[in-house]
């Protein structure tokens, strides 16, 4: 027996030393090439409205954000603290996930080996680490982490409420914590109230039948809305003392009514569902299995199991919902639900007292099936990712994000940024101020920022601003017409270019000659803000309403 055992322990310290080291592999392979990667557009505006803010400008007024404050005041934060090489965002956004996936492997049973800990926190940074830049550094990943410290707490406070002896001030105290966890979360970005309302329903009803117990139910719940209140006001406050609080209000609810209704899957929304998958891809065959599982743990009677576990898997199915119902098909949307997906997988495959349920579930639930699943994404999505990274290793480190490193790192190539980079030489050269050049198409909004020049006008994503808000845009052409603006840069490969694109190959042209400087599909236009209603009428066909 005792030989038994030992040769138990033996091959477990063996496997826990086996799992530390593919984690650590894992990431000293990846991280210098993730840390090189380009931000992409998104945290590039959050940059810039950042800096901008930081400089004594208002939020909202002064440049359009369709958003919750919540990322650009992280941006401003990290900034601070940091610096303004994106290198150092990267690692913030690093971090953040690190610390995300730490919560995620804390709910497995206490009972779990220790190897399995490290193998799912290996698992779920090898998922973000193959992730293209539109993930990076977004929204939806970032108020993962306030949500999961609010996810542990409500974990804890359904203990709480389980006990009669329970004190008032326990009770309220922790709540108020929680709320404010929420509330943080919910500046970032107000889908979260989705799963902050389903955890909360979770725990009521885990909590039903026991004495006293609608009255301590009721306490929580004050107590927690509290906190959603106070992080609320602190936010509101802000607003109005940076006097951002009246063009917020119209942006929230005047502006973004344009935006939610606005079609961004097209006449075919089969093709942006495909390629949402195929770059998510094998990772998002998760929820084929942890839908079921999670499912199963919310519902099934006389559970013995532990009682954390239907939180998770009702929080995760709540953030999938929501996900796929309220927001639009965006890789950074749907790679939080991965994420937990995979927790949930693993965690459901450590709960020794699982519910009785059919063979199909029980097989999901072996441990085994989530090793096969991880090891299949792994062999599937990191042998090029691996070979490239690998090749590059020694650039990243030595020469840190150059545009020729993050050219040869790239995974989405949405954006050349040797190209940009030649760009943003020649109107470093032509002197240019703030106000004097605006990037017309998305990808070139990184201009700004290597620049440090504030945009011609409030609208940072010029092409999209004016097919989403229809209805404005003839004040969007009004603040062109009024700039200060000498340059247009635009990307020839963005959508609707074409006709921008032909009328270049007439070097006799107008076009031909307002061009200044062209570095591939990257055309920077010596373009008047005057002229600019009339360059738009003949490239695109743009109702005013």
């Amino acid at each position: 027996m005792s030989d038994h055992r030992g040769q138990a322990e033996r091959r477990g310290s063996w496997t826990l030393v086996a799992a530390w080291g593919g984690l650590i592999a894992l990431l000293l392979i990846n991280l210098p090439a993730f840390l090189c990667m380009g931000l992409d557009s998104d945290a590039s505006s959050y940059d810039l409205v950042a800096r901008r803010v930081a400089l004594g400008g208002v939020h909202y007024r002064d440049l359009l954000d369709a958003n919750l404050p919540g990322i650009v005041w992280l941006h401003m934060v990290f900034r601070s603290l940091l610096g303004w090489r994106s290198e150092a965002l990267r690692m913030a956004d690093f971090t953040i996930v690190a610390l995300s996936a730490w919560l995620l492997v804390t709910w497995l049973p206490r009972s779990s080996l220790a190897w399995r800990r490290v193998a799912l926190a290996g698992g779920l940074l090898a998922f973000y680490l193959s992730t293209s830049e539109w993930v990076h550094c977004q929204r939806d990943v970032w108020m993962l982490l306030p949500a999961l410290s609010a996810l542990r707490l409500r974990a804890r406070q359904t203990d709480r409420l389980a006990i009669q002896a329970t004190t008032f001030w326990a009770l309220a105290g922790w709540a108020l914590v929680e709320g404010m966890a929420w509330a943080a979360a919910f500046w970032i970005k107000p889908f979260v109230a989705v799963p902050a309302a389903t955890a909360w329903l979770i725990a009521a009803k885990q909590t039903c039948g026991t004495t006293g117990a609608k009255r301590r139910v009721a306490v929580d719940l004050v107590a927690l809305l509290a906190g959603g209140l106070l992080v609320g006001t602190a936010g509101i406050t802000w607003l109005f003392t940076t006097g951002a609080w009246p063009t917020f209000v119209e942006v929230m609810f005047v502006w973004n009514r344009e935006y939610f209704a606005f079609n961004v899957l097209g006449s075919e929304p089969w093709i942006p569902l495909l390629s949402l998958v195929l770059r998510l891809f094998p990772w998002v065959l998760v929820h084929l299995a942890a839908v079921p599982l999670a499912v199963d743990a919310i519902w099934w009677k006389n559970r013995r199991a532990p009682s954390a576990f239907p939180l998770l898997a009702g929080f995760y199915l709540a953030w999938l919902s929501q996900a796929i119902l309220l927001q639009h098909l965006y890789d950074y949307v749907h790679v939080p639900p991965i994420l937990l997906g995979v927790a949930v997988l693993a965690v459901s495959g450590c709960v020794r007292e699982a519910p009785r349920t059919s063979s199909l579930l029980a097989r999901l639930r072996a441990y085994p099936a989530v090793s096969a699943f991880m090891l299949f994404c792994l062999l599937w999505s990191y042998p090029a990712l691996l070979a490239q990274r690998a090749a590059a290793w020694v650039q990243c480190v030595t020469e840190g994000s150059t545009p020729a490193v993050r050219d040869r790192v790239t995974v989405l190539r949405r954006l050349n940024w040797t190209n940009l980079d030649l760009v943003t030489k020649f109107l470093r050269d032509q002197g240019v101020r703030d106000r004097e050049v605006t990037s017309f198409s998305l990808p070139t909004v990184a201009l700004y920022g290597d620049l440090d020049l504030a945009p011609s006008t409030r609208y940072i994503f010029l092409q999209d601003h004016l097919d989403i808000f229809a209805k404005r845009r003839s004040l969007i052409l009004a603040a062109l017409a009024n700039s200060r603006q000498k340059f247009l840069v635009c990307d020839l490969g963005r959508y609707n270019m074409q006709r921008v694109r032909e009328s270049l190959d007439d070097k006799s042209g107008p076009q031909g000659r307002q061009v200044a400087f062209r570095a591939g599909d990257y055309v920077v236009f010596r373009l008047g803000g005057a002229e600019m209603p009339a360059w738009l009428d003949q490239h695109f066909t743009l109702s005013t309403e």
